[in-house]
């Protein structure tokens, strides 16, 4: 059974931006019932991660908690969510499965709201991935495939991938990993959030990735010059692009 813990990263120490507050606001209101354990600076040591740490060093947050994530569902079970996402209902009836994660609406895996028990397999074998690797490269550049990518790069080829629409398709085999329609948990499209009953939450891209100094006059510029939906939309169109490759759709 996944425990009832939510693991939040959050590197910066800065205080919660307003798209932030709002989010989490949501969490107190739907999952009261459940431990919140953020992980921050402080716990970095602990983690015992090259990977980590070099990623922490340049402030590209995101990419030290793609291992942060892993590290916690993995040693301690529960679910991981990111800063910004939405929460609509409580996550209860999942919590007898376990594992759950689902795809984004572009078929790749979204890897913001992840559900699984202590020591799951598919978990550990994504956590590998990292062991001994750094994100500063020998030239001074940085490791920058992302985890949806990570995610398929590790588990393509030992699991089979079967997307589901519902709990009761889920197939508890060991060869076989379940993924949710995006609808579970990130249900959007281009321009903004499309909940409908089957939503628990939606991933609201807030842009955390932004290096900090640069993010407020880049989001302020755009807004003064287009509307709230284009600004959706230039966010999800750079973060689409920048995953590399189709190939790492989960269709494939």
């Amino acid at each position: 059974m996944i425990p009832k813990v939510i693991h939040l990263c959050w590197l910066s120490g800065d205080p919660y931006p307003d798209d932030i507050k709002k989010c989490l606001s949501t969490w107190s209101e739907y999952l009261s019932d459940y431990e919140i354990r953020t992980w921050t600076h402080k716990d970095l040591e602990q983690l015992n991660s090259r990977w980590v740490m070099q990623s922490y060093g340049v402030k590209k947050y995101a990419f030290a908690a793609d291992f942060i994530r892993l590290y916690a569902l993995y040693h301690y079970g529960g679910i991981y969510l990111d800063s910004d996402v939405f929460v609509y209902k409580s996550f209860n009836p999942l919590l007898e499965l376990p594992y759950f994660i689902g795809e984004d609406y572009t078929h790749y895996f979204e890897p913001a709201i992840i559900g699984a028990e202590k020591g799951n397999s598919w978990i550990k074998m994504c956590l590998d991935y990292y062991i001994e690797k750094d994100f500063v490269k020998p030239d001074g550049s940085f490791e920058m495939l992302p985890l949806p990518a990570i995610f398929y790069l590790c588990l393509k080829g030992k699991l089979k991938f079967k997307k589901i629409n519902d709990t009761s398709e889920f197939a508890f085999k060991n060869d076989t990993l379940n993924v949710f329609n995006f609808h579970f948990f990130n249900s959007r499209n281009q321009l903004g959030i499309i909940q409908n009953k089957k939503s628990y939450c939606s991933h609201m891209y807030a842009g955390s990735w932004i290096d900090v100094e640069n993010k407020g006059t880049v989001k302020s510029f755009i807004k003064k010059v287009l509307n709230k939906k284009i600004l959706l939309l230039v966010f999800k169109i750079t973060s689409f692009l920048s995953r590399e490759n189709k190939k790492f759709r989960i269709d494939n």
